[in-house]
């Protein structure tokens, strides 16, 4: 299953912005802890720190076989989990 997390935090409390931030989404996102957790991060797409004044958007674009194992990954960080689908699947359907 594919699924997409979307979290959003103000530019102020930017976890890029502390060495402990930045220690724990190098945590969250190893290839262990990924592994350990049967998930595959695609991709994914941040605006910080373009965004220097505004709220920064991160969305991230995973593969695991239930949305619990994804949920637990970003416990930590407030986000927005969803099953997703491809456009290309959905479109066969027209």
């Amino acid at each position: 299953m594919l699924f997409t997390a979307v979290s959003k935090h103000d530019s102020k409390q930017c976890p890029l912005k502390t060495g402990e931030g930045v220690k724990m989404l190098k945590e969250i996102f190893s290839d262990e802890n990924l592994k350990k957790r049967n998930i595959d991060l695609l991709d994914a797409y941040i605006s910080c720190p373009l965004e220097k004044h505004s709220t920064h958007s991160c969305v991230f674009i995973l593969r695991a076989d239930s949305m619990f194992n994804v949920k637990n990954l970003f416990r930590s960080m407030d986000a927005e989990v969803k099953e997703v689908a491809s456009f290309n699947e959905i479109a066969k359907n027209f």
